[in-house]
């Protein structure tokens, strides 16, 4: 599945997630705007380490809601897994997948961003810009 998150698709989208959630709505990804949010903080992410937008493609979230917190669920229930992905431009995202996952009460929102090795280089490099390197010797306090 590759689904381009625009409103032109939401009904798209919105179809692959009734096909993974049925009629579940409580602690699933269940609407276009759910998706579109993502889509949004993924962008932020990126450029809030400063990666350029060349550098961006292929890097990828995944993104579950939180669980009920209440201890009075005992049990195990089914929640919404979604993959968005950066196209090649840097500036796209793509709905990538959409599955189930069985869940239990407690746990929070998982948001995991993944990057590029090429971005990932690029992060470093900008990090490391930002510091100057001293030698450990001369820094040293003596006691």
């Amino acid at each position: 599945m590759k689904i381009k998150i625009t409103e032109n698709n939401s009904q798209a989208i919105q179809a692959a997630l009734d096909a993974v959630n049925g009629k579940a709505t409580a602690f699933t990804v269940h609407t276009f705007n759910t998706v579109d949010s993502v889509s949004r903080l993924i962008k932020k992410q990126f450029y809030r380490v400063e990666v350029p937008f060349v550098d961006r493609a292929g890097g990828m979230a995944t993104f579950q809601p939180a669980r009920p917190q209440a201890q009075s669920y005992k049990y195990s229930m089914w929640s919404t897994v979604i993959t968005v992905q950066i196209g090649a431009d840097g500036k796209t995202c793509y709905l990538t997948d959409v599955e189930s996952a069985k869940v239990y009460p407690g746990q929070g929102e998982r948001f995991d961003l993944r990057m590029t090795s090429k971005a990932h280089a690029a992060y470093v490099a900008r990090c490391a810009k930002r510091f100057g390197i001293i030698e450990p010797e001369k820094t040293l306090i003596a006691a």
